[in-house]
């Protein structure tokens, strides 16, 4: 019998494919958990009097996750962008949300802004980075997240 190794993991069958694992992990938070915890802050907030305009802006996020989550599930040449979507607008979001918190006229305030972006980074850099080298990601989109060039990230 003649037998040749793979050229490359999207021909090994016993490579992981499909919505498993961590992937499922990033899917089902950012899809139910996500979307469900910021429901519950909003009418937490609304029912305290203390909604706002940013409170608002935060579901532009929201709705990417769901947009993103619908495209992980089922592969679809969307996958991929939706996920760049998600990923960026996270990131300028949190900024927007850490800036308005913070009273950056004072080296507390710098702190705080810091503090608060780094720790919605501290989340969201394992997941770019697994999208960006998981071979199941590649077997099960055919590509894994770019973060630079010609259809990347930035």
């Amino acid at each position: 019998m003649n037998y040749s190794a793979p050229t490359n993991a999207l021909e090994d069958n016993t490579s992981p494919r499909g919505v498993g694992g961590w992937l499922f992990v990033f899917w089902l938070v950012f899809t139910f958990a996500y979307p469900v915890a910021y429901v519950w802050l909003l009418q937490k907030a609304y029912r305290e009097h203390t909604l706002d305009v940013f409170d608002c802006i935060a579901v532009i996020p929201v709705a990417m996750a769901v947009y993103a989550g619908i495209h992980l599930w089922k592969p679809s040449p969307k996958s991929m962008p939706a996920l760049r979507l998600f990923f960026l607008g996270w990131a300028i979001i949190g900024v927007v949300l850490a800036m308005q918190d913070a009273h950056l006229d004072s080296l507390r305030g710098v702190w705080h802004f810091v503090r608060e972006e780094s720790l919605g980074l501290l989340y969201l850099v394992p997941y770019v980075l697994y999208f960006r080298w998981s071979v199941r990601v590649r077997n099960t989109y055919g590509e894994n997240l770019r973060l630079f060039g010609p259809n990347s990230l930035l």
